[in-house]
């Protein structure tokens, strides 16, 4: 199997051509950022791990010792719950199928942490504002928001039809070679920095590091910011 990026990840695809899954592959530095938060909070943690796929990440937050809802669209559970059992997880481990832009429905607890990697750049941008709004919601006031999503200047962002469109008007296919390399198929919103702290400064959070990797896709670290 050929690699799929720089980082020499394979192209395990996911359901519905919603991009390859990568958290099961290995864990990357906001990944990375995330443990060592959960490990700095101790004490009870809830965590929740949206556009979860096959909850590599859910899990390694589990194993840090945190409480988690793993959250996709897509029914992952038995995946998960079975990964969950054999890395002896499983009762600190829970799984919801749902619409991520209707998270605060599925949400069981106030969230010390929320994960959310290569998942929003699928929705529009309204449904993006109305699932940030509802982590928001959702979270501690002191909790942290681990978010990535595709970028636009990617390698994704060639030929894309949306380059140079608004941020609220920009949901286009990707070029059909992308699209297929990467097994993401539909409409989606690639993101630049600016673009990701406007959408999170409207939404109700303070970034506190907003940045690009090698690759091109856009992560951020971000709080409830205080009314």
């Amino acid at each position: 199997m050929d690699a799929l990026n720089l980082y020499n990840d394979k192209r395990i695809t996911t359901v519905n051509g919603r991009g390859c899954d990568v958290s099961i592959q290995r864990a990357d530095d906001l990944d990375l950022s995330c443990i060592t938060f959960i490990q700095e909070l101790g004490g009870t943690v809830y965590a929740a791990d949206i556009g979860s796929a096959g909850g590599g990440q859910a899990l390694r937050m589990a194993e840090a010792g945190a409480w988690v809802l793993a959250v996709d669209v897509e029914d992952y559970s038995q995946q998960f719950l079975s990964a969950a059992e054999s890395r002896g997880v499983k009762d600190l481990c829970r799984y919801a199928q749902g619409d991520a832009a209707n998270f605060a429905l599925v949400s069981y607890a106030r969230f010390n942490i929320v994960s959310s990697q290569r998942m929003i750049h699928y929705l529009p941008f309204a449904e993006a504002r109305k699932m940030l709004i509802g982590i928001r919601q959702s979270m501690a006031p002191e909790g942290r928001l681990y978010l990535s999503a595709s970028g636009i200047r990617s390698e994704l962002g060639n030929n894309y039809a949306g380059a140079g469109v608004a941020l609220q008007k920009r949901y286009f296919e990707l070029d059909s070679t992308m699209a297929e390399k990467h097994d993401i198929r539909g409409n989606v919103c690639l993101y630049s920095e600016d673009d990701f702290a406007e959408l999170l400064t409207g939404c109700g959070f303070q970034p506190l590091s907003i940045y690009s990797s090698a690759f091109g896709n856009v992560k951020s670290v971000s709080t409830p910011s205080v009314s």
